[in-house]
């Protein structure tokens, strides 16, 4: 067997091509006012979506690689209600959060994101863009390389609990970055640990999806940006992650046993 059609290699290539790049930024600064580092930084957070794509035009066909590109860029892979489910998946974990942390006393969000918006908003535009390249620069990989491979030879609930292990352990060396979201948490903090584990129900949610919506990547990069664009308006605090995170894998359990239970009776008929 070819060793670059094994689904595992990508996660191998992933993490030597990223964490070695972010090593290198931790060895010369770790921060990431410093320009070099942040070279750096960036070039090392296209990994995924890197080698996810290098990999498509090794071991694909031009019919393959066609699709792959057609299924990044058509909405109207993507079902009508699918893009109503994307929005509820990320505000209703977060403002269910938010509300219980606020109805025990806590402040629920911290606003400063949502306030800067207002009071300034064309600036807010370069930082959109920001967040737009960020998750273009992953989803390509754990998406549209991984999850497609990976469930040709295990279950789709397996290859998204497994893309979310591999996807929650990438980010560790961020953590040693002064600058980026993962310091801010703070090793070893209640938070570091939550940031973990929140990421494998969340893959879950990417993988059905992905699924639902004819394998569409579009789909895991509007999810993929939205929650990413939410959390930085909306910052919860308190209680509030925590219940976030329950929500979350209540959402991915119920999409499990629903659809789960669908394609069986499918089976049956």
């Amino acid at each position: 067997m070819n060793v670059l059609k094994h689904p595992l290699t990508f996660f191998g290539l992933t993490f030597i091509y990223s964490w070695v790049l972010w090593l290198i930024a931790i060895l010369i600064g770790a921060n990431l006012n410093n320009s070099p580092v942040l070279i750096f930084y960036y070039l090392g957070g296209i990994g995924p979506s890197l080698i996810g794509i290098l990999l498509t035009y090794k071991i694909e066909d031009k019919e393959y690689i066609k699709n792959f590109w057609h299924r990044s860029y058509d909405p109207r892979l993507i079902k009508p209600k699918w893009y109503f489910l994307i929005i509820l998946f990320v505000i209703l974990p977060l403002l269910i959060g938010i509300g219980i942390d606020l109805f025990i006393g806590g402040t629920g969000a911290e606003l400063e994101g949502i306030d800067e918006f207002i009071s300034k908003p064309l600036s807010f535009f370069p930082y959109l863009l920001f967040l737009i390249i960020a998750v273009l620069a992953e989803e390509f990989g754990w998406r549209g390389y991984a999850q497609e491979h990976l469930q040709r030879k295990y279950s789709m609930i397996s290859s998204g609990l497994l893309i979310g292990i591999f996807w929650s352990i990438w980010h560790l060396p961020l953590f040693f970055i002064e600058g980026t979201y993962q310091n801010e948490l703070g090793i070893g903090s209640f938070e570091f640990w939550l940031f973990f584990i929140f990421i494998i129900p969340e893959s879950l949610i990417y993988a059905w999806i992905y699924n639902k919506n004819s394998r569409s990547i579009l789909s895991a990069i509007l999810y993929h940006l939205l929650g990413n664009l939410m959390g930085e308006l909306f910052v919860p605090v308190g209680l509030a992650p925590f219940i976030r995170f329950i929500i979350v894998c209540i959402i991915a359990i119920t999409l499990s046993l629903i659809y789960s239970k669908k394609s069986l009776e499918n089976e049956s008929l």
